[in-house]
């Protein structure tokens, strides 16, 4: 684990509001239920790299419920963001939702040939730590982003 850079102290995680100023969003297929997005700010170590990260995540509940938790704008909530990523479908009945993908090139992210499924949770658990997933189709990744940025060279010429 990477030790904490500011006064050893773990980055709170903090509520976000969507454009239209809500904290609590109602579902688009059924009102009586919605979530709450949470967002974190963290550091990662990769390669023996820094790259500070923003983990997000969303807390899905009844409307009625999540609206008594009071939460507003920005507000800071103890706990952690965990980032949990397996092989195993997230919905079996819809094998594209959480399908960890690579950036802008849409490649998914498998493997030994199996799709790699990304999903995150809040938690006040402090000691649970990220399940990652390293996917080994690099080739295809890096084929496919150069063919992307070979059509956005193109693109920009005419």
């Amino acid at each position: 684990m990477l030790p904490q850079l500011k006064n050893n102290v773990m980055k709170k995680v903090t509520v976000k509001a969507n454009d239209a100023g809500l904290v609590v969003v109602p579902s688009n297929n059924n009102p009586e239920f919605g979530y709450i997005r949470l967002e974190q700010k963290d550091n990662v170590m990769a390669d023996g790299w820094l790259r500070p990260v923003v983990k997000s995540t969303i807390l899905k509940g009844a409307v009625a419920d999540l609206k008594e938790l009071g939460f507003t704008p920005n507000m800071t909530l103890d706990g952690k963001i965990q980032i949990i990523e397996s092989t195993t479908p997230t919905n079996p009945n819809n094998l594209a939702q959480d399908a960890k993908v690579a950036g802008e090139s849409k490649v998914p992210c498998t493997i030994e040939g199996e799709q790699i499924y990304r999903t995150s949770i809040y938690t006040l658990d402090m000691e649970a730590v990220d399940t990652l997933v390293a996917h080994d189709n690099k080739e295809a990744i890096t084929l496919a982003q150069a063919e992307l940025a070979k059509a956005k060279e193109t693109a920009n010429l005419d």
